[in-house]
């Protein structure tokens, strides 16, 4: 009448099945890794932005969208310059948040996150650039 530890123990079936997200972990360890790159890539791309803006005060402004009266990088210009970025950040969390509600298993979230990670490093690379342009421009001001 001994029992064996088989049969003390509850069955459980080890086939194999794809990693699926749950509920309490909507992620799958791909997307979790995608996700920060492209948080990494937000963060690269303000601070390439605030980099352009220091690199441009006062100095002669080409665009005449972002400059003063006086021809250099105004405060409306570093306003609009905020808005854009902000509006920027705003719209790739809400695709990211809009594309969540799709089917996870189908289509996994880490190519959207990865494709916006690629966008914003290209486009902190051509800020970059742009400041690393602007520190050698002459300043306006007269000396």
């Amino acid at each position: 009448m001994g029992l064996h530890a088989q049969q003390l123990l509850p069955s459980r079936d080890v086939s194999f099945s794809p990693a699926r997200p749950s509920l309490a972990n909507p992620l799958l360890p791909s997307d979790a890794s995608a996700k920060r790159l492209w948080k990494v890539s937000l963060v690269t791309l303000s601070v390439a932005n605030i980099l352009d803006v220091q690199s441009s005060l006062g100095k002669h402004e080409l665009n005449s969208a972002l400059s003063s009266s006086s021809g250099t990088l105004g405060t409306q210009g570093i306003l609009l310059k905020s808005v854009l970025q902000g509006g920027l950040m705003g719209i790739e969390y809400l695709v990211t948040r809009g594309h969540s509600q799709g089917s996870l298993v189908e289509r996994p979230r880490s190519k959207l996150y990865r494709t916006l990670a690629i966008i914003n490093f290209a486009s902190t690379g051509v800020f970059t650039g742009i400041a690393i342009h602007n520190y050698t421009v002459p300043s306006g001001r007269p000396q």
